[in-house]
């Protein structure tokens, strides 16, 4: 724990300096610079950080590289995303954007970027959160203590947001700093978004199932696909604000909510069904 938060702390400072040294360099706003610089350092930052807890690629889970896992994981995931995606779109929560011309040369543009950073994405986030952090604990404190408290991380780290939302002009040394303090608002809101970290939380403690019983890799496909299938259905559609399923979900996204924790929780107790048929079925006479 010690060594994860010196990590967030190296990240953020690493990433404030980097971002005041380059953003006169950089013809985009200096919030964009700031929050890619955090995003940089904290990628670079896991090595050191898995090393400093004496784990390797193998103790995270990234080797042995399980290629045969990838695709139907991948498969795996927009399966299970898609009854959500199907509940949006016959509900009418979310209907068909007009504006999106799918001969045109931009939308395929924004697919293959979004397919491409959902993997960045998923080896990121899998890396960190159910590699580094799950790796270390799961070894001293078990299952239980290193799924929930990786999980209950996991959907924090989701609610620092906000460096986007502020449109800075002029920018010195500690700028980047006040930005960085500014994120951690929506901690003081929780009544606007427990139904989203609630769901997040759900789907770290998946992440978690998977990883101890696949592998990482698993995790990352499964990531990745959700990133995908997300990013991709909400640039597709547009959301209804008046429908009476817009409750659902939270604020956080429009998509993660309410509606995504009954599912997920479905998915455990199915789980939990096919576990105890499997230990039933290995008790009877005559089976191994």
């Amino acid at each position: 724990m010690i060594a994860t938060v010196v990590y967030l702390l190296g990240v953020i400072i690493g990433g404030v300096t980097f971002s005041w040294l380059i953003h006169e360099w950089i013809p985009v706003p200096y919030e964009k610079v700031l929050s890619r610089s955090i995003l940089l350092f904290a990628a670079i930052g896991l090595v050191p950080l898995w090393r400093k807890l004496g784990l390797n690629s193998q103790g995270i889970g990234l080797a042995p590289f399980d290629r045969a896992v990838l695709r139907p994981a991948y498969l795996i995931g927009v399966a299970l995303i898609l009854p959500l995606l199907l509940f949006y779109a016959v509900t009418g929560f979310r209907v068909w954007n007009t504006a999106i011309d799918l001969s045109g040369l931009d939308f395929w543009r924004f697919v293959l970027v979004a397919f491409v950073s959902a993997w960045l994405v998923g080896i990121f986030e899998e890396s960190l959160f159910r590699g580094v952090f799950f790796g270390s604990v799961f070894e001293k404190f078990g299952f239980w203590f290193a799924a929930v408290s990786s999980s209950a991380f996991y959907s924090a780290v989701h609610f620092i947001g906000g460096v986007d939302d502020v449109v800075v002009e002029n920018v010195g040394f500690t700028t980047g700093f006040k930005m960085v303090g500014l994120a951690f608002t929506q901690f003081t809101q929780m009544s606007e978004i427990w139904d989203s970290a609630l769901s997040l939380f759900l789907l770290g403690m998946l992440f978690c199932v998977v990883r101890v019983r696949v592998g990482l890799w698993a995790c990352i496909a499964l990531h990745s696909a959700w990133v995908f299938g997300i990013r991709t259905f909400k640039e597709l559609t547009v959301r209804d604000v008046v429908n009476p399923f817009a409750s659902w979900t939270g604020e956080y996204d429009h998509f993660v909510g309410n509606l995504a924790s009954v599912w997920l929780i479905f998915i455990f107790v199915v789980i939990a069904l096919v576990d105890q048929y499997r230990q039933g079925s290995q008790s009877l006479p005559g089976r191994a």
